[in-house]
């Protein structure tokens, strides 16, 4: 028989070159849901982590107004201008606020330790707001 000289027989049965496209095309789209899986809720978790971030920034910058400087600590935001320092999504490490002058504040997120050193992978400062929220990968 022609077909078994071509390979495309096994165990009796025909396996149309068709038939063996869509089983790869298949394969391919689980193997491709898998990996983007991985990179798409992570990046879900960073927008939501924008967004609370976002609202911290909203309330630093009331209590600016109200106060004519930034607070030393997040913990001075609550209750009056937020109800509750809410945890990034993105990273566990949770907020980290600097706080060196009465006009300045950086606030970062995604604190990944190299070795010895720690290096912020997202943050927002006061001096930069038209920049908003900084990537630094």
């Amino acid at each position: 028989m022609i077909v078994d000289k071509i390979g495309l027989t096994k165990g009796g049965k025909i396996w149309s070159k068709f038939g063996l496209s869509v089983i790869m095309i298949f394969i391919l789209i689980a193997i491709s849901v898998i990996f983007l899986g991985q990179y798409v809720e992570p990046d879900k978790d960073r927008l939501e982590t924008i967004d609370i971030g976002n609202r911290i920034i909203k309330a630093l910058e009331n209590y600016y107004v109200e106060n004519g400087r930034y607070p030393k600590s997040l913990e001075q935001l609550v209750p009056k201008y937020l109800y509750e320092i809410k945890s990034p999504k993105w990273d566990e490490d949770g907020w980290v606020y600097e706080f060196s002058d009465p006009n300045f504040f950086k606030i970062t997120v995604g604190y990944r330790d190299w070795g010895k050193s720690y290096y912020p992978v997202m943050y927002y400062s006061s001096v930069q707001k038209e920049a908003g929220w900084i990537y630094d990968n």
